[in-house]
Protein backbone atom coordinates (compact mmCIF):
# COMPACT_ATOMS: atom_id res chain seq x y z
CA UNK A 1 0.00 0.00 0.00
CA UNK A 2 1.53 3.22 -1.24
CA UNK A 3 1.94 6.24 1.53
CA UNK A 4 -0.19 8.41 -0.37
CA UNK A 5 -3.53 5.42 0.00
CA UNK A 6 -2.72 5.54 3.71
CA UNK A 7 -3.90 9.53 3.80
CA UNK A 8 -6.72 9.46 1.68
CA UNK A 9 -8.81 9.17 4.43
CA UNK A 10 -7.37 11.49 6.83
CA UNK A 11 -8.23 15.45 6.87
CA UNK A 12 -5.29 17.60 5.02
CA UNK A 13 -5.29 19.87 7.66
CA UNK A 14 -5.52 17.24 10.72
CA UNK A 15 -2.12 15.27 9.95
CA UNK A 16 -0.63 16.69 6.63
CA UNK A 17 -1.11 20.24 6.86
CA UNK A 18 -1.99 22.16 3.80
CA UNK A 19 0.79 21.96 0.94
CA UNK A 20 1.73 26.05 0.86
CA UNK A 21 1.35 25.68 -2.60
CA UNK A 22 -2.75 25.02 -2.20
CA UNK A 23 -3.09 28.04 0.49
CA UNK A 24 -5.10 30.63 -1.04
CA UNK A 25 -2.76 31.26 -4.91
CA UNK A 26 -2.99 34.70 -6.08
CA UNK A 27 -1.94 35.33 -9.64
CA UNK A 28 0.59 38.01 -10.06
CA UNK A 29 1.62 39.59 -13.23
CA UNK A 30 3.17 42.64 -15.16
CA UNK A 31 3.62 43.93 -18.87
CA UNK A 32 5.66 46.02 -19.80
CA UNK A 33 6.34 47.28 -23.56
CA UNK A 34 7.57 50.48 -23.93
CA UNK A 35 8.76 52.71 -27.03
CA UNK A 36 11.28 54.85 -25.36
CA UNK A 37 13.40 57.94 -27.17
CA UNK A 38 17.21 57.97 -26.11
CA UNK A 39 19.24 58.32 -24.36
CA UNK A 40 18.29 57.73 -20.91
CA UNK A 41 19.77 56.94 -17.40
CA UNK A 42 18.26 53.59 -15.68
CA UNK A 43 14.37 53.47 -15.51
CA UNK A 44 12.16 51.21 -13.08
CA UNK A 45 10.02 49.34 -15.33
CA UNK A 46 7.82 46.69 -13.45
CA UNK A 47 8.85 45.83 -9.67
CA UNK A 48 7.58 43.69 -7.68
CA UNK A 49 7.60 42.93 -3.48
CA UNK A 50 6.68 39.50 -2.06
CA UNK A 51 4.00 40.63 1.42
CA UNK A 52 4.37 39.66 4.77
CA UNK A 53 2.83 35.82 5.46
CA UNK A 54 3.13 35.59 1.46
CA UNK A 55 5.37 33.01 -0.69
CA UNK A 56 5.81 33.84 -4.56
CA UNK A 57 7.00 31.53 -7.07
CA UNK A 58 7.82 33.80 -10.17
CA UNK A 59 6.76 30.89 -13.51
CA UNK A 60 8.05 33.40 -16.35
CA UNK A 61 10.05 36.60 -16.61
CA UNK A 62 11.10 37.75 -20.43
CA UNK A 63 12.65 40.91 -21.52
CA UNK A 64 13.86 41.85 -24.57
CA UNK A 65 15.49 45.21 -26.37
CA UNK A 66 14.92 45.96 -30.32
CA UNK A 67 16.33 48.74 -32.26
CA UNK A 68 13.34 50.80 -34.12
CA UNK A 69 15.42 54.00 -35.20
CA UNK A 70 19.21 54.64 -35.60
CA UNK A 71 20.62 56.56 -33.41
CA UNK A 72 22.92 59.52 -34.43
CA UNK A 73 26.12 57.93 -32.22
CA UNK A 74 25.35 53.69 -31.23
CA UNK A 75 25.65 53.65 -27.55
CA UNK A 76 24.42 50.27 -25.50
CA UNK A 77 20.97 49.72 -25.10
CA UNK A 78 20.46 47.83 -21.56
CA UNK A 79 17.76 45.62 -20.22
CA UNK A 80 18.47 43.70 -16.74
CA UNK A 81 16.87 42.13 -14.10
CA UNK A 82 18.07 42.47 -10.15
CA UNK A 83 16.56 40.97 -6.94
CA UNK A 84 16.93 41.77 -3.47
CA UNK A 85 17.41 39.11 -0.89
CA UNK A 86 15.94 40.90 1.77
CA UNK A 87 17.22 38.27 4.64
CA UNK A 88 20.56 38.52 3.19
CA UNK A 89 20.07 42.27 2.65
CA UNK A 90 22.02 42.77 -0.85
CA UNK A 91 21.04 43.14 -4.32
CA UNK A 92 21.92 40.52 -6.76
CA UNK A 93 21.55 40.12 -10.53
CA UNK A 94 19.03 37.42 -12.06
CA UNK A 95 19.68 38.63 -15.81
CA UNK A 96 21.42 41.56 -18.10
CA UNK A 97 20.73 41.84 -21.84
CA UNK A 98 22.73 44.49 -24.17
CA UNK A 99 22.55 45.23 -27.79
CA UNK A 100 25.86 47.74 -28.78
CA UNK A 101 24.00 47.78 -32.44
CA UNK A 102 22.77 50.88 -34.42
CA UNK A 103 20.93 48.48 -37.28
CA UNK A 104 17.26 48.93 -37.27
CA UNK A 105 15.83 45.78 -36.24
CA UNK A 106 19.13 45.07 -34.08
CA UNK A 107 17.61 42.88 -30.90
CA UNK A 108 18.31 40.91 -27.37
CA UNK A 109 16.03 38.79 -25.86
CA UNK A 110 15.89 36.42 -22.56
CA UNK A 111 13.47 34.71 -21.02
CA UNK A 112 13.14 32.58 -17.50
CA UNK A 113 10.75 29.60 -18.14
CA UNK A 114 11.51 27.69 -14.34
CA UNK A 115 10.12 28.93 -11.23
CA UNK A 116 12.04 31.34 -8.50
CA UNK A 117 11.07 31.60 -5.27
CA UNK A 118 10.50 34.82 -3.45
CA UNK A 119 10.04 34.75 0.71
CA UNK A 120 8.33 38.11 2.64
CA UNK A 121 10.51 41.42 2.02
CA UNK A 122 12.04 39.61 -1.43
CA UNK A 123 12.10 41.63 -4.13
CA UNK A 124 12.92 42.17 -7.58
CA UNK A 125 13.07 44.86 -10.60
CA UNK A 126 13.38 45.02 -13.69
CA UNK A 127 15.04 48.03 -15.36
CA UNK A 128 16.51 49.73 -18.50
CA UNK A 129 19.01 52.42 -19.65
CA UNK A 130 20.04 53.34 -23.31
CA UNK A 131 23.42 55.82 -23.96
CA UNK A 132 22.78 55.96 -27.48
CA UNK A 133 22.33 59.64 -28.78
CA UNK A 134 18.85 60.10 -30.56
CA UNK A 135 16.99 57.34 -31.62
CA UNK A 136 14.38 54.92 -30.07
CA UNK A 137 14.42 51.30 -28.51
CA UNK A 138 11.43 49.00 -27.77
CA UNK A 139 11.68 47.24 -24.62
CA UNK A 140 9.41 44.25 -23.14
CA UNK A 141 9.34 43.41 -19.59
CA UNK A 142 7.56 41.00 -18.49
CA UNK A 143 6.54 38.54 -15.83
CA UNK A 144 4.49 36.31 -14.08
CA UNK A 145 4.26 34.52 -10.60
CA UNK A 146 1.60 33.03 -8.10
CA UNK A 147 1.65 34.21 -4.61
CA UNK A 148 0.54 31.67 -1.69
CA UNK A 149 -0.22 32.13 2.05
CA UNK A 150 2.34 30.82 4.34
Amino acid sequence: MAYRELLDGVPKDSVRGTNWYDRNPKNISSVSSIFEWVPHVWLTRTSYTCPEDRIAMIEVMYISIMRLTAATTAGKASCEISWFDYNEDVWKYISRIEILDNTVGAREQWGLGSSATFYAGDMFEIQTQDVSTAGTCAYVCNWKGTEFDV
